[in-house]
């Protein structure tokens, strides 16, 4: 999620799930050891009195907040009898304290990955996250038409939609939203019509002739006042969801996102994203991308981590990551010192899982 400022912090030790070795351990009791340190978390975040036991930040409109999550097609993933439907509101309860402007949800579907407008239909716990989400002002983006279904979920306004096909199972959803943020603007308060001409400086998007509009950047010494400026910037959000597969040593993840980097650098979509705010284009991928990153994880863990993928045949580095940062691409992970704020400390990677 990207987040704004002043979040508390709640995971303030590693999560002691990541120190075990799978040889010591299945999965049934890792599954549990997370559990018990996000609760751990969610008591820190309450003792400290945050609104949210999960920390989520007070709303800043100068910040797109998005959330990814893989629902497993609402499956629940620990043994405590909830039925399906329980576990459906489980995940409205988290999605919608997320308060999210853009959601992406991997596995959208049931386990035989029929079509959507089959499901929500027939799949009761399915029908029920539709319809919390939708009753809360969220519109919902996919066709459905692949086996592991990813959706788009967003309550911004839509300019567009479309899905492609990276292969039989999997699909890239695109959604290009318009986000209103928030722009402040130097005016100065005193200045002569003789100053005016040679101190304002216009921003190409707000060209206009009066002095009493555009973007102020004065060498004056008169006191200045600042405006706040709504600016509509278009956002292309891609939903994904790469191959779990390790037995190719990950090449079908490379080759999936190769398909995704094209579509992305295709004309219609760069030409559409152009920025007013200094950047190339406005661009958001987000997914489950079946890998981790050695940079995530301190040493140790990484250690029991390659323990496992020795066992899978699973490679250390599929390549994904250093495709993304070769277009230009960066992790939000990677962003937490500078762009994004987090609920951990700053000095540890951030709370991953093994998978």
């Amino acid at each position: 999620m990207t987040i704004t400022p002043s979040t508390t912090c709640c995971w303030k030790s590693r999560p002691r799930a990541l120190s075990t070795s799978y040889k010591s351990t299945g999965r049934k009791q890792l599954t549990q050891q997370y559990l018990n340190d996000g609760m751990d978390a969610a008591a820190s975040c309450t003792t400290t009195r945050t609104k949210h036991a999960t920390g989520v930040p007070s709303r800043d409109d100068n910040f797109l907040r998005t959330c990814q999550w893989n629902i497993h097609y609402l499956v629940p993933n620990y043994d405590d009898g909830s039925s399906r439907i329980e576990h459906a509101h489980r995940v409205a309860d988290t999605l919608l304290e997320a308060d999210a402007d853009v959601v992406i949800l991997n596995e959208f579907g049931t386990s035989d990955g029929m079509r959507r407008s089959w499901i929500q239909r027939y799949d009761k716990p399915l029908h029920v996250l539709c319809t919390r989400l939708e009753d809360s002002g969220y519109t919902i983006y996919s066709k459905g038409l692949v086996t592991f279904p990813t959706v788009v979920v967003t309550r911004l306004p839509v300019k567009m939609s479309r899905e492609y096909l990276l292969d039989y199972e999997r699909s890239v959803v695109h959604v290009q939203v318009e986000w209103r943020m928030q722009r402040k603007q130097q005016r100065p308060t005193k200045m002569t019509n003789q100053n005016c001409k040679q101190q304002l400086h216009v921003d190409s998007s707000d060209a206009d002739d009066s002095c009493n509009d555009g973007m102020w950047n004065s060498d004056s010494s008169e006191a200045s006042s600042q405006t706040t400026a709504h600016v509509d910037v278009d956002v292309d959000v891609f939903g994904i969801h790469l191959d779990y597969r390790d037995c190719d040593g990950g090449v079908n993840r490379f080759i999936e996102t190769k398909k995704l980097m094209q579509i992305v650098n295709s004309s219609t979509c760069t030409a559409s994203s152009r920025s007013d705010l200094g950047y190339e284009s406005n661009v958001v991928i987000s997914g489950d991308f079946n890998q981790q990153r050695e940079c995530d994880y301190s040493t140790n863990e990484w250690k029991w981590i390659c323990e496992n993928k020795a066992t899978r045949r699973s490679p250390q580095n599929d390549g994904v990551s250093g495709l993304l940062k070769k277009h230009g691409f960066k992790c939000n992970f990677d962003g937490v010192e500078d762009l994004v704020d987090c609920n951990w400390n700053r000095e540890d990677p951030p709370p991953a899982t093994h998978w």
